[in-house]
């Protein structure tokens, strides 16, 4: 009986499961002007997601079965081979514990990782460099608050990291991305989580996504000399029906605010 045959004998839930593990064990690239798929790595079955560098696999997780511990192979430019640099467990936001690959740099085999800061749980932005497997000292950080992302352009410049704060917030690389996010963050009067989604090469055209207690999702276009369009809702149909809501401090007993 044929591999194909054997396939078809799986119960359609199983098959459906299969070709999803399939489907996330190969790393490939589709050309979005003809469609075309090309196949360029293959990982294994328990693989499950993949970080390139110019186009080529450098990263890759493979999962256990629950998803509960990731295993993370690296593999640095002009090498053959994976190497297991560490297993790492996951919190239920399915987020790492210590480490977490955010971006690429410019320089070959170096990436960008959020990475646990010495002394407490909170995360920093360090260099992490695919020949060495170490990581450098923090790109960014900020006190009492975790780094988990980077804003950067389709060539790969670091325009800002992202930090976790009541609201998203940015420490900036360069003054004139700071000085829009500070505008459009008062024309939103200071009231929804504002993501930098896409950027023109010259830092001059944005594409914007806003969210907030009232607002499950917009997309907006947005150009530095001022102008701001809305190009539509993630989910129209909650417009008006969404409670606001505030953020309440508290103190505990013996003294920690909440």
């Amino acid at each position: 009986m044929k591999t194909a045959d054997r396939l078809t004998k799986i119960p359609p839930y199983l098959f459906m499961e299969l070709r999803k593990k399939i489907a996330r064990a190969r790393a490939e690239g589709v050309d979005v002007r003809t469609g075309a798929v090309r196949m360029f790595e293959r990982g294994e079955p328990s693989t499950y997601g993949w970080f390139t560098q110019n186009g080529v696999p450098v990263v890759r997780f493979d999962s256990n079965r629950r998803g509960t511990v990731v295993s993370l192979f690296t593999r640095p430019p002009g090498a053959k081979d994976w190497t297991l640099y560490r297993k790492l467990r996951r919190d239920e936001m399915r987020r790492f514990s210590d480490l977490e690959i955010v971006g690429a740099t410019t320089e070959p085999g170096i990436l960008l990782a959020s990475s646990q800061r010495e002394g407490d749980d909170g995360h920093v932005l360090r260099r992490f460099d695919l020949n060495t497997l170490t990581l450098g000292d923090a790109v960014a950080s900020r006190a009492g608050r975790d780094v988990v992302d980077v804003f950067q352009d389709d060539r790969g410049k670091l325009l800002a990291a992202i930090v976790d704060e009541d609201r998203r917030d940015y420490i900036f690389f360069e003054p004139a991305l700071k000085a829009s996010f500070e505008q459009l963050s008062a024309v939103f009067k200071h009231d929804v989580n504002l993501t930098f989604v896409d950027v023109s090469l010259d830092h001059q055209r944005f594409v914007l996504h806003t969210s907030s207690p009232t607002d499950p999702g917009s997309y907006w276009f947005y150009d530095a000399a001022g102008f701001l369009s809305l190009l539509g809702q993630a989910f129209p149909w909650l417009n008006g029906r969404l409670a606001p809501m505030s953020i309440m401090k508290l103190k505990t007993r013996d003294g920690l605010d909440l």
